[in-house]
């Protein structure tokens, strides 16, 4: 269904069935077909055996990397676009994750904040206005004001980002995985809670006495 929903938010930007948003639903499609793939390779090279949960990742992590241009690359950009966003995806979530020890647990940023990173580079290189005419100044049009402008928004979204989640959680406390057991103990974070064995009636004990 969340591939569905993709196409309706990319191709449905063109608000009009038109060129533009047909090509916005060719790229969308390939880029995600061409993520899976290389998370699969990856997987195959590194791991000896793809999953389909990898499938599933790399798809997403094609479609995270192809939002930012859809309706502005060729089908063939798309295909690199997806391909790189796959690799690069992957090893966030299998690496860069491990590296740093950042909480991540649904891999958000490894599949979409990465591949929306990607994402906002490959359209600075790789948008042009043969595809829509509306854009201009991108690499492969033989301008860099496009890809300097995406960088610079990167840069200042993950800064307004990082300093706005910081001031959430310290103003309210917040922790990731503190819960209550069933007990009514406090557990901490990655701490296994002990649930208490169900009580068990013995063979020789009745409640119905001869």
């Amino acid at each position: 269904m969340w591939l569905f929903g993709w196409f309706g938010f990319n191709a449905g930007s063109a608000l009009s069935m038109n060129g533009i948003a047909m090509n916005a639903f060719i790229t969308t499609a390939v880029s995600g077909a061409a993520a899976g793939f290389t998370w699969l390779m990856c997987e195959w090279v590194l791991h000896k055996r793809p999953t389909a949960l990898g499938l599933v990742s790399g798809i997403i992590a094609g479609l995270g990397s192809i939002t930012q241009s859809a309706g502005y690359v060729s089908p063939f950009s798309a295909l690199l676009i997806g391909f790189v966003g796959g690799i690069l995806c992957f090893f966030a979530v299998t690496e860069l994750k491990k590296r740093f020890g950042y909480d991540d647990a649904l891999d958000a940023f490894g599949c979409h904040g990465v591949g929306g990173i990607w994402g906002g580079i490959s359209a600075g290189i790789f948008a042009t206005s043969t595809i829509n005419p509306d854009i201009t100044g991108s690499l492969v049009d033989g301008n860099a004001g496009l890809l300097i402008a995406e960088i610079v928004s990167i840069l200042a979204v993950t800064a307004y980002s990082a300093v706005v989640s910081f001031v959430i959680h310290s103003l309210h406390g917040e922790t990731a995985y503190g819960s209550v057991s069933a007990a009514g103990l406090a557990v901490g974070a990655h701490e296994p809670v002990a649930i208490p064995a169900s009580p068990s009636i013995s063979p020789k004990s009745s409640l119905v006495q001869k």
